[in-house]
């Protein structure tokens, strides 16, 4: 994660960049990552912030590590029948 950050350009030196476990959550593991950015542009720190979620994606997709995301199922009533409509869109 800390990798992401450093690697960006527009990231300040100093102070650094630095990686917090913060907590185990539902189905997850919570980290929170402190950075500066030198600039008062809230675009620039939306655009440097998307950035660096796209790098820690392909960091994470590298290492072969694999974010599993809850399942969810869903339970039908079999009582009633389940109603169907096809719909043209045109």
């Amino acid at each position: 994660m800390l990798k992401a950050v450093v690697d960006h350009g527009k990231i300040l030196t100093n102070p650094e960049p630095y990686v917090f476990f913060s907590d185990f959550g539902d189905n997850a593991l919570i980290f929170n990552v402190y950075f500066w950015l030198g600039s008062s542009k809230l675009m620039e720190r939306w655009t440097t912030e998307s950035d660096i979620r796209f790098r820690l994606d392909a960091l994470f997709q590298e290492a072969g590590i694999v974010i599993a995301f809850p399942q969810l199922d869903v339970h039908f009533d079999p009582k009633t029948p389940l109603q169907l409509q096809i719909r043209d869109n045109k």
